[in-house]
């Protein structure tokens, strides 16, 4: 059996992936079905009876050592004390992050002997300068308020307590101020523990160097590029970095270890080392800059496999990459199993398999007789290949010129600023003004490569949007693409045709070039299937968004027509005089909620953006929302507020040339033949007027889909209700669901409005313990005595209407 240690590997692999992605109750079911698969394929490929036997043995084993792994992750500590202020002591497990007035680190409680993830927020800047002296290792005892970590609220969205699950972290302690808190620094010891604190010492040490060396503007990059500190990189440039899919640059992995590598032979070199000897010296150094870089996923793979690729060419084992590769996931998954779900893993691991296994052919298909330039497509094109599912199912975003992208910048960051920002490191440690002499190369290099990024996203219209694939799906486009390149590399062979599996079993031949272009086809109908997962599906849906106190509602048309209602607001209270409290990217609802959402969902632009009215609980989001999403028309109630968030919004909108349109009673907009939207408020406006009080002059409509009616209120009062009520038809007749006005307060949803619309249904999109105690008794007691079925997003998160030609269902996020 060729690659041994690659199938083992992978056999390993398949193990954990049955135990953390296949519930209990289908486990059995499921690994008879994949045993007797693998078995048959592995026969059928002539695979030795004692070696398919020992790889059924290893997916045993890990499949019970997963299991076995997995049962052990809870918590001790009882759930009844949750929310109940606790006194813990412990040591601190982790680096610590300072952002703004708020510190965050990990602690391994003595009592329990369990992980906690610790928030503080400081009361003073002067309590800031004294987090900075702290460090891993050293003794805590404090008192603080002991919380579950939030669930996801939204379909699709980030899930922190799943994230600190796979951290072994169960439970958030959290405090304010540092009163009643003590720290003892570690004394010495042999421990590992003891040991990474130094490591972060030396690391702290070398940022401080960058920062001395590098101007404001640079620190950020640079720190992110040579330690693995993504964290001190503007947000904003970052996201330039990542809609063009650059953000490996940032994310230190083969590339930085391989510049890393070479920079030490040369210096190894320079110094008269022997090539034995720098190999033997490389393998050492490898472990520290690993952990100097932060230890993640993909520089723990890097580094590994650089050593292993070292010991090869020590020892003329030069062709057993792919088993180093194995070897080096199946170390990675042994110490810690949960890399297995980490994105920088898969990304890393991915990405490098296919590398090996399809550049040599993708490099024979490329008609370019340069070996550098023919090496540099084939790399490129097949690492884009490679990234391109994963990139999508995690960020919902993909730049058509990120090849290009790619092609153009990684060489300048990987021969010019890499290696010089290296250099410049270490004179920095010798000389300061001689380092400098290299940092202004540096920074200019630095201008030209943020220009180049900058312009390649202004070409907005390659930057696109895909909703997430299904994990069956990603399998069956690998599957795809090996068989594209493998039956295109073919086709430049001399034999004519390929042995073909059938149905039972029997080997048949077809000319190749035909199975070149059937996979091709059918890779190309998948990556257009991910791109329009709806396209023949006439399910319309409504989601009301879970952005806390505030709304924010996206209806899907059957005909895939998009219609954004608000966008919820994030409030922000911060003093002139206290600007030290800031945070590097603060959360905001837009940018974190309404946006993701959206892109998860795979909405390419928005056709319709109603602004029920201009209070920021309903237009703070949509800022964030139109700079990141196309969108082609709004609409508004036809008033105006003198306030700067208004006043962003619709310079925002008329810098991007978005027609607004003023709606009021009576007026229809039909958006396909199954959806009308019937607008029911604003009365008739002559002209523009500023209005500060808008929630009477909120935009009410019904939604007709299928037979499904829907009414949208905003946050109208009673007073306007009887008004609606005085211009409409007495036989209206009944709809199904009611948004409940002004998430439940108790100026809104009167008897009378309530006994007109007949609803079976009420939506409240309300805040958790929010500060004006919606929604209010008096109206659930009102809707309960009309029988209605309530939803909450304070209570069941996310609420889903899918709506078809026979009724509605709901789905909630929350049970």
């Amino acid at each position: 059996m060729k690659q041994p240690i690659l199938y083992i590997a992978v056999s390993w692999v398949i193990g954990a992936a049955i135990v953390f992605s296949i519930p209990t109750k289908m486990m059995f079911f499921s690994i008879i079905i994949m045993s007797l698969f693998g078995v048959l394929l592995l026969w059928k490929i002539k695979v030795p009876f004692k070696s398919i036997l020992l790889l059924c043995l290893i997916l045993t084993y890990s499949i019970m050592y997963h299991y076995w792994y997995h049962m052990k992750n809870v918590s001790m500590i009882d759930p009844d004390w949750e929310e109940s202020e606790v006194k813990v002591y412990g040591t601190i497990n982790s680096t610590i992050k300072i952002d703004g007035d708020q510190v965050s680190f990990d602690i391994k409680t003595d009592q329990l002997n369990e992980k906690l993830k610790v928030f503080i927020k400081l009361n003073t800047s002067d309590e800031k300068d004294t987090v900075k002296t702290w460090g891993r290792g050293d003794s805590i005892a404090f008192i603080g308020v002991l919380k579950a970590p939030s669930v996801a609220r939204n379909f699709g969205a980030f899930d922190y307590r799943k994230y600190l699950y796979y951290q072994h972290i169960h439970w958030i302690l959290s405090a304010r101020g540092l009163d009643n808190l003590q720290v003892t620094p570690a004394s010495f010891q042999f421990s590992f523990s003891y040991f990474l604190s130094w490591t972060d010492k030396i690391r702290s040490y070398l940022a401080n160097q960058l920062v001395m060396i590098f101007s404001e503007s640079h620190q950020g990059f640079m720190l992110s590029l040579l330690l693995g500190l993504r964290n001190e990189f503007d947000p904003i440039e970052f996201e330039q970095f990542s809609q063009i899919g650059l953000t490996h640059i940032l994310a230190i992995s083969g590339l930085h270890v391989a510049v890393f590598l070479t920079c030490c032979m040369y210096l190894l070199k320079l110094l008269g080392f022997t090539k034995e000897k720098q190999i033997y010296c490389c393998m050492c150094i490898i472990p520290f800059y690993i952990l100097i870089t932060g230890a993640a996923p993909s520089v723990v793979r890097a580094g590994l496999m650089a050593m292993f690729g070292l010991y090869a060419l020590q020892n003329g084992r030069g062709k057993d990459v792919l088993n180093f590769v194995g070897f080096a996931v199946f170390l990675m998954l042994i110490w810690n199993p949960y890399y297995l779900v980490n994105v920088s893993f898969q990304l890393s691991v991915i990405v490098t398999l296919l590398l090996i296994l399809l550049v040599p052919m993708i490099s024979k298909l490329i008609p370019i007789s340069s070996t550098l330039l023919n090496g540099t497509l084939s790399v490129t094109i097949t690492a884009q290949l490679a990234s391109f599912p994963l990139t999508i199912y995690y960020f919902n975003q993909f730049s058509f010129l990120s090849w290009l992208a790619n092609l153009l910048l990684v060489p300048i960051v990987s021969i010019i600023i890499l290696p010089l920002g290296l250099a410049a490191l270490i004179l920095s440690l010798i000389h300061i003004k001689v380092a400098l002499l290299i940092t202004y190369v540096i920074e200019i290099c630095i201008d030209i490569l943020f220009w180049f990024v900058h312009s390649i996203n202004s070409y907005s219209k390659f930057n696109t949007i895909w909703a997430s694939p299904t994990i069956e799906l990603l399998l069956l486009y690998y599957i795809l693409l090996w068989l594209s390149v493998w039956t295109l590399h073919k086709t430049n062979t001399k034999d004519d045709l390929i042995p073909v599996i059938v149905q039972d079993l029997r080997f048949v031949f077809i000319k190749k070039y035909k199975l070149a272009i059937f996979f091709n086809i059918i890779l190309l109908l998948l990556g257009l299937f991910f791109y329009f997962p709806d396209l023949f599906d006439k399910t319309g849906l409504v989601r009301f968004i879970d952005v806390g106190q505030g709304d924010s509602i996206v209806i899907q048309t059957p005909k895939n027509k998009v219609i954004l209602v608000d966008g919820g607001g994030t409030f922000s209270f911060t003093k002139s005089n206290e600007e030290w409290r800031n945070r590097k990217d603060p959360y905001e609802v837009g940018k974190d909620v309404v946006v993701p959402t959206l892109r998860k969902q795979g909405v390419h632009e928005i056709d319709y953006l109603i602004i029920s009215h201009l209070d920021f609980d309903h237009i703070g989001g949509l800022i964030a929302t139109i700079e990141k999403i196309p969108v082609n028309h709004i609409i508004f109630n036809g008033t105006l507020k003198n306030n700067e968030t208004v006043q962003q919004l619709f310079h925002l909108a008329n810098e991007k040339r978005i027609p607004l349109y003023k709606v009021e009673f009576g007026e229809v907009l039909k958006l396909d033949q199954y959806t009308t939207i019937h607008f029911l408020h604003p009365a008739e406006l002559e002209e523009l007027y500023l209005e500060s009080e808008q929630n009477e002059q909120s935009i009410v409509f019904l939604l007709k889909m299928y037979q499904t009616k829907i009414l949208f209120t905003g946050d109208i009062d009673q007073v306007t209700e009887s008004a609606i009520l005085n211009r409409l038809n007495p036989n209206q007749s009944k709809i199904d669901i009611l948004k409940v006005a002004h998430h439940g307060s108790k100026s809104s949803s009167s008897t009378e409005w309530l006994s007109y619309w007949q609803p079976k249904a009420a939506v409240i999109s309300v805040g958790n313990n929010n500060l004006y105690g919606h929604p209010h008794h008096d109206v659930l007691m009102n809707l309960e005595n009309h029988n209605l079925k309530i939803y909450r997003t304070d209570i069941q998160g996310e609420i889903k209407l899918e709506i078809r030609a026979n009724g509605w269902d709901v789905t909630t996020k929350l049970k």
